[in-house]
C-alpha cells in the first residue's frame, strides 16, 4: 500500500486493511478491482463508491465478459463467438448497461425490459453478422396500451455493419413507449437502419448518422405511431440509392436539423401533423414528397443538385412557411466593353440549383454612365445554355474598354 499526501489517495488491493483517522475526502482505490472508497471522519468508516452502471461488458483479446456493479461476473465467453450472449445477459440484468470500448460481433439481441445501453462513444463498436438486426426491441408487446415496452435507451456507440459484411439494419422496434436513440454512428446498412413499427409513441432520435448502400436502404422507416421527434439526423447512401426517411401512418412528428444526401428519395411522408424545421438535401433525385396529410408546417428546406424541392398532394391545412432552396438566389457584378453596335452581352453562369428558364428571374441594374445611357436593359436565361444568363440593352452602349458595368441578380421563383 502506498499513499499520496498531495492527492490524499491511498492505493492497494482488495484484501488490504484500510486505515482510520484520516481527513475527510481521503480515497482508497483497489487497483486490482478498480473499486473506490472515500473516508468519512464522522462515521469513522469508508464509503464505497457506487458504480455508475448496473452491468459492464468488457472484452480483451480472447474473452468477453459482463460484471454487475459489485464486480461479480454474470456471464463470460469466447471473444467474437459469445459477444451476443454476454451482451444479452447484461441487458437481461436491467438498469444501466455500459459496454466498454472494443469491437463486438453480435446481432439478434432482444430487449424486452426497460434498460439503458450506453457505450464509450464511437470506440464502442457492435457489428452484426449480416443476417439479422442487431437490437430487437419490444417484440413481445401488443397494441394494448398497457402492454408496451417503455423507457429503453441506446446511446453513444458505433453499431451497424462493416464494408465486407453489411447488415439489414440496427434497431427493429415494435410496441414501444419513450424509446430514445442517441449519439449513434450506423454504417453499412442495406435495409432500414432504424425500423419503428407496430405502434410506438414518444420516440426520440438525436445525433444519429447513417450510411447505407442499396436501393432498398432507408435511414428511418416508421409506421403506425405518434409523437416522433428527430433532431440532428444525417443519412447518405452510395450511388444515390435508397430513402432517407419514410413515414407512413404516423402522427405528430417533429424534425429539426436534418441532413440527407446521395439518396434516391430524401423524405416520403404519408402521415399527419409533421413539423419540419431546417432540412438540408443534396445530390438526390427527389426531395420532400408529402401526401394525404393535414396540419403540417414545412420551413427551412434547403436543396441542391437539381433536387425537386417539394412535391405534395391532397393536403389539408398545411402551412408552407418558408422553403428556401440551396442557391435559390445569386448576384454579382459584370463589366463589358462596348463597341457602339452590340446590344446583347453574356454575363456567365447563374449558379442556381435549377436551369429551367421558366423558374428563373433575372434582374439587371445598370451602374456605369454608358450602361445607364444604353438602358433600359433586360436580363434573361441564355436559350443556348440554360446554366448561363445574358443582358440585352435597348441601345448599343458606346465604344470603350470595360465601360459597361451592371449589377445582376438571378433568383428561382417561388410562385
Amino acid at each position: 500500500m502506498w499513499f499520496s499526501p498531495w492527492r490524499r489517495i491511498l492505493r492497494g488491493r482488495s484484501g488490504d486493511t484500510k486505515p482510520s483517522g484520516l481527513r475527510a475526502g481521503t480515497k482508497f482505490v483497489e487497483e486490482d478491482t478498480g473499486v473506490e472508497y472515500t473516508y468519512d471522519p464522522v462515521m469513522l468508516d469508508w464509503k464505497k463508491k457506487v458504480a455508475p452502471y448496473s452491468t459492464i461488458v468488457c472484452k480483451d483479446g480472447s474473452t468477453v465478459w459482463a460484471e454487475d456493479a459489485s464486480g461479480k461476473t454474470i456471464a463470460s465467453g469466447e471473444a467474437d463467438v459469445d459477444d451476443a450472449s454476454v451482451i444479452q445477459s447484461a441487458i437481461n440484468n436491467g438498469g444501466k448497461v455500459f459496454i466498454s470500448a472494443g469491437k463486438y460481433i453480435a446481432d439478434n439481441i432482444e430487449i424486452n425490459n426497460p434498460v439503458i445501453i450506453e457505450g464509450a462513444g464511437r470506440v464502442t463498436a457492435i457489428y452484426g453478422k449480416g443476417d439479422n438486426y442487431i437490437f430487437i426491441i419490444g417484440q413481445n408487446g401488443s397494441y394494448d396500451m398497457y402492454n408496451v415496452l417503455s423507457k429503453v435507451v441506446i446511446r453513444d456507440m458505433t453499431v451497424g455493419g462493416q464494408k465486407t459484411q453489411m447488415v439489414p439494419g440496427v434497431i427493429d422496434a415494435a410496441y414501444t413507449d419513450h424509446l430514445q436513440i442517441e449519439n449513434l454512428y450506423i454504417p453499412y446498412v442495406y435495409e432500414s437502419a432504424i425500423f419503428l413499427r407496430d405502434w410506438q409513441e414518444f420516440t426520440q432520435i438525436r445525433n444519429v448518422r447513417v450510411f447505407g448502400s442499396s436501393s432498398s436502404f432507408c435511414g428511418i422507416n416508421a409506421h403506425d405511431g405518434y409523437f416522433l421527434y428527430v433532431n440532428n439526423f444525417q443519412a447518405c447512401a452510395a450511388k444515390g440509392q435508397g430513402t432517407g426517411i419514410y413515414l407512413k401512418g404516423m402522427g405528430d412528428l417533429k424534425f429539426e436539423q436534418i441532413g440527407l444526401s446521395s439518396l434516391n428519395t430524401c423524405i416520403v411522408c404519408l402521415s399527419t401533423k409533421i413539423n419540419v424545421d431546417t432540412i438540408w438535401i443534396e445530390n438526390a433525385y427527389y426531395g420532400f414528397y408529402v401526401k394525404y396529410g393535414y396540419g403540417g408546417i414545412v420551413k427551412g428546406l434547403h436543396c441542391a443538385g437539381g433536387v425537386d424541392t417539394l412535391e405534395y398532394y391532397e393536403l389539408t391545412d398545411y402551412r408552407i412557411q418558408f422553403i428556401p432552396t440551396y442557391k435559390t438566389k445569386m448576384s454579382g457584378v459584370a463589366t463589358f466593353s462596348g463597341d457602339g453596335t452590340t446590344t446583347d452581352f453574356l454575363i456567365g453562369a447563374h449558379g442556381l440549383y435549377t436551369t429551367d428558364p421558366e423558374k428563373i428571374i433575372v434582374r439587371i441594374t445598370p451602374v456605369s454612365s454608358d450602361a445607364i445611357d444604353a438602358s433600359p436593359c433586360v436580363g434573361y436565361v441564355d436559350l443556348a445554355n440554360n446554366s448561363r444568363i445574358r443582358v440585352k440593352f435597348s441601345n448599343p452602349p458606346a465604344s470603350g474598354s470595360e465601360n459597361v458595368k451592371i449589377i445582376w441578380e438571378a433568383e428561382v421563383r417561388t410562385y
